[in-house]
């Protein structure tokens, strides 16, 4: 709920949303039948929902379309796991181990994150105005956490068998 709207995702691409939590109205999406909206988030001015392999955008959680996230360098599909939202600010994250940011409502770029080819991120809060992503190395099962640092435009990790933090991070709010 943001923005005095509810908005629930559905099957076959549909989108449902309340101001009453009443009555609903069913709203049609770029997506096709075989797809559904994992999760919403909201920036301040942009809905973002995602699938697991695409973003869709919206200023009024009516009237959406897909907002394109960068494929890596064979062209295949971003499997994403989690997306945030708040301030301007959009992250996503895949279990590819990849970091996408958009910064007011701009294009996502791709952070070049120089961690293990078998890592998978599975969670992203934002903290502090910056990025946090937890996830773990599938190989070899260490936990690992990307944090992106100077107003995103760098970052730094860690990795680790005893490292104590969790693979998900849960949040209602920027945290």
């Amino acid at each position: 709920y943001r923005n005095g709207m509810l908005i629930l995702g559905a099957d076959k691409g549909k989108i449902f949303t309340s101001t009453d939590f009443e009555t609903f109205t069913m709203h049609s999406t770029p997506l096709t039948n075989s797809e559904y909206v994992v999760k919403f988030v909201y920036d301040g001015t942009y809905f973002y929902g995602y699938t697991w392999d695409k973003v869709i955008r919206s200023t009024d959680g009516i009237n959406w379309s897909i907002f394109t996230i960068p494929g890596d360098t064979e062209g295949s599909t971003v499997n994403i796991t989690d997306i945030v939202a708040t301030d301007g600010k959009c992250g996503v994250v895949s279990s590819d181990g990849d970091l996408y940011i958009s910064l007011n409502g701009g294009a996502f770029t791709k952070m070049e994150l120089d961690i293990s080819s078998k890592s998978i991120l599975s969670s992203i809060v934002i903290f502090n105005d910056e990025f946090l992503a937890v996830g773990c190395n599938s190989d070899e099962q260490k936990r690992l956490a990307v944090r992106t640092i100077n107003n995103c435009a760098s970052y730094d990790w860690v990795e680790g068998e005893n490292v104590d933090f969790p693979t998900e991070i849960i949040s209602g709010e920027n945290v």
